[in-house]
């Protein structure tokens, strides 16, 4: 579904999505800019790097994992009231959480960003393949190229692309 912000009595959501593919059979025209544009918009939207990030979440989790051990193994710890030496390993055990928490969230965007790269890369290849494609409208190719479109009174649609192409059409 495409998100809207304005209304607009005589445009629909087909409309659009036609425009759209029109504009996508204009950028065809110059297939290596294309290319070119997609690359691009996958190399800094989808070809992220979170080991860094990963590799920090993992490291807590390991720092967290010793203290829990240390304060379950630590006489000194045992001899502490029942309620502080709880206290203590629950703090303990939300700070794992936490890391843990983070750890696979970042997994889960590595991973969702790696599949969207694939599926941007096999776009790509299929351009490269033809001269002319038999497009569909497909979301989160939408999502992943178009910044905004403008809609003016006189059916005028500007197509306002992440790569900073702008390509004004009329319906």
């Amino acid at each position: 579904m495409i998100k809207t912000s304005i209304f607009h009595l005589s445009l629909d959501e087909e409309k659009i999505k036609n425009a759209y593919l029109k504009v996508l059979n204009i950028l065809l025209k110059d297939k290596e800019l294309l290319i070119s544009n997609l690359l691009l918009v996958k190399e800094k939207l989808l070809d992220v790097n979170l080991s860094k990030p990963m590799e920090q979440a993992k490291n807590e989790m390991l720092v967290v994992s010793g203290l829990c051990d240390q304060h379950i193994f630590n006489k000194e710890k045992k001899q502490m009231k029942y309620e502080a030496y709880m206290e203590e390993y629950v703090d303990l055990v939300k700070r794992f959480t936490k890391a843990q928490d983070e750890y696979n969230k970042l997994i889960a965007e590595q991973v969702d960003k790696n599949r969207q790269s694939i599926k941007l890369q096999a776009f790509i290849d299929d351009i490269k393949a033809t001269d002319t494609l038999n497009l569909e409208f497909n979301d989160k190719l939408f999502n992943l190229t178009i910044i905004n479109i403008k809609v003016y009174k006189d059916s005028h649609l500007e197509f306002n692309f992440k790569d900073g192409s702008v390509i004004n059409i009329e319906l």
